[in-house]
């Protein structure tokens, strides 16, 4: 019984986060809310898609929560699979759609939210969500025609840049952000 838990939690964790992108109006990633191609989230600080950015991606984690977890239910309650094939299958499930979701945002067309192309972000100021430094990735956001876009973020500065730090977006590059400080916050401190 344990296990139904598990999936349940994972059905309502993931399907609020879902319903929450949905509301918000955009994706997990910015392209999907959080990763922009996120908000995905799944890249690495070489722009590579590194398997760790991958696995550590809002994107992934909600569509796996959440298809997961319902796929879990039905095997168990409705179907009456026994463990561990119901986990397995339900795990499978979850990881093919988080996989789903992140390859059809970083395919996207250079756009975001459908209406934002990620060269338009190019040379915009943005605020932290997330701190960032050379060793790891953060999370920026840019308000581009009254839109906010969250987007992975990595640097290349020498210093740490920390959650509200006001950053400029200097290249997009498979939905990742490079930043680095603001010209204006250097003047201003």
């Amino acid at each position: 019984m344990p296990v139904l838990y598990v999936y349940l939690f994972g059905a309502i964790v993931g399907g609020v986060l879902l319903g929450a992108s949905v509301v918000a109006g955009h994706g997990h990633d910015a392209a999907g809310g959080h990763d922009a191609g996120g908000h995905d989230a799944g890249h690495g600080h070489d722009h590579d898609g590194s398997a760790v950015a991958y696995l550590v991606s809002l994107r992934l984690w909600t569509y796996l929560l959440a298809f997961g977890g319902a796929t879990g239910l039905v095997l168990r309650l409705a179907l009456g699979a026994a463990e561990p094939l119901a986990a397995i299958l339900a795990g499978a499930v979850g990881a093919t759609a988080g996989g789903v979701a992140h390859t059809v945002m970083k395919r996207m067309t250079g756009q975001i939210g459908g209406t934002i192309r990620t060269g338009e972000l190019v040379g915009r100021t943005g605020r932290l969500l997330l701190p960032v430094d050379k060793t790891s990735s953060g999370t920026v956001r840019v308000v581009v025609a009254n839109q906010a876009v969250d987007l992975i973020a990595t640097t290349n500065d020498d210093a740490a840049l920390s959650a509200r730090d006001e950053v400029l977006v200097v290249e997009v590059k498979d939905g990742t952000a490079v930043v680095t400080r603001s010209p204006l916050a250097e003047k201003e401190t």
